[in-house]
């Protein structure tokens, strides 16, 4: 792809100097044509690759935030197990009371 952006300009430079020369219009629309065909060319590439990067960031941002909160809601259900264990004993017979309940219905 760098290679060709080179040979592209090599080209255009080729024209320049040949236009200036022969003070031809049509040779310097043509070299005006090609460098906005590299500057476009070059454009689009980077606003492609500053929108890979923007999305990677932006998933990076949110798989930390759901790390972190499922972190905190692990930590906050292990400290109220241990200190109202028979409360939690409790719940999860509650739990599998209504599923198996349900699962009885189906």
């Amino acid at each position: 792809m760098f290679g060709q952006r080179k040979s592209m300009t090599d080209q255009a430079r080729a024209k320049a100097r040949k236009a200036s020369q022969e003070l031809n219009l049509d040779a310097l629309d043509d070299l005006l044509d090609d460098f906005e065909a590299i500057t476009m060319e070059r454009l689009q590439s980077l606003r492609d690759s500053i929108r890979k990067r923007t999305d990677q960031l932006r998933w990076d941002d949110l798989r930390d935030n759901a790390q972190q909160e499922f972190n905190r809601a692990s930590e906050q259900t292990g400290r109220y197990v241990r200190r109202h264990p028979w409360q939690a004993v409790g719940l999860a017979a509650l739990v599998i009371l209504a599923i198996t309940s349900l699962k009885d219905r189906s």
